[in-house]
C-alpha cells in the first residue's frame, strides 16, 4: 500500500505529503504552506492551497522547514513520519502539557504516527479505528465518516485545540477533514492526512 501523508501546522498553516518522486523545499502561499514527505527521498513543491486555509503571521522563523529530508526516518509509523513530526515538534513546540493528539485509522495501534510519541515521549491522546478497540491504549472501536466525526471527538472529550490530528481512513480522509475544518469546533496544529500521488498537486479533485 502506498501512503501520501500531508501535515497542516496552524499559525502558518503547512501541509506535508509523502511519496519518492518529489524533492523537500519549502514554498510560502497565500493559505498555507504545503511540503510533500516520501518514505525514501523527500522533497517539496508549491501545491494549491484550500479556501478555508489562511496564514497568519508568526514570528517563528521557517528556516527549519528545509531541513525535513534530514530528519525522514521510521519507528512505528509506516513511513518517515516519526522523525518528521519529531522535528516539527522540536521546533513548533506543543500547547498542551502533556501534548494531546487524535489518530484515527490505526489498525490495533502498533504501527501508527503516534505510537512513539504516546510510548516515549508522554503524549496523550484518542485513537479511533473501526475494526479494533484497546481501552489500555485509548483505541476505541468506531466507524468514522465525514457526519459522526465532530460528534464523536466531542463524545470523548476531546481538547478544541489538539497539538496533532493524524488521519487514515481511506477514501474518506479528505471529506472527514474537512467536516472537522468547517465544523470549527476542534482545530489541529499539526495535521498528517493521505492524498493521492497520481494526482497532480495542481488538479483540484477528490473522490
Amino acid at each position: 500500500m502506498t501512503l501520501v501523508s500531508s501535515l497542516c501546522i496552524a499559525r502558518p498553516y503547512i501541509l506535508v505529503g509523502t511519496r519518492a518522486r518529489f524533492m523537500l523545499m519549502a514554498v510560502l502561499a497565500v493559505c498555507m504552506l504545503i511540503l510533500v514527505l516520501f518514505s525514501c527521498r523527500r522533497q517539496i513543491r508549491d501545491l494549491n492551497q484550500p479556501e478555508y486555509c489562511r496564514v497568519i503571521s508568526t514570528s517563528v522563523s521557517s528556516n527549519w522547514i528545509k531541513q525535513f529530508q534530514q530528519h525522514d526516518y521510521k519507528i512505528f509509523s509506516q513511513n518517515g513520519e516519526d522523525g518528521v513530526l519529531l522535528w516539527i515538534f522540536a521546533n513548533i513546540g506543543t500547547i498542551h502539557q502533556p501534548p494531546h493528539f487524535v489518530e484515527f485509522g490505526v489498525q490495533n495501534g502498533k504501527q501508527c504516527n503516534t505510537r512513539f510519541l504516546r510510548e516515549h515521549l508522554g503524549w496523550q491522546g484518542l485513537m479511533m479505528d473501526a475494526n479494533n478497540g484497546n481501552l489500555t491504549i485509548n483505541l476505541r472501536r468506531e466507524m468514522i465518516s465525514p457526519k459522526n466525526i465532530n460528534d464523536l471527538l466531542s463524545k470523548y472529550e476531546t481538547p478544541t485545540t489538539i497539538d496533532l490530528l493524524s488521519i487514515d481512513v481511506d477514501f474518506d480522509d479528505y471529506f472527514v477533514w474537512k467536516s472537522i475544518l468547517q465544523a470549527n469546533r476542534f482545530h489541529a496544529r499539526v495535521v498528517v492526512i493521505e492524498f493521492n500521488y497520481e494526482i497532480p498537486p495542481n488538479e483540484n479533485r477528490v473522490v
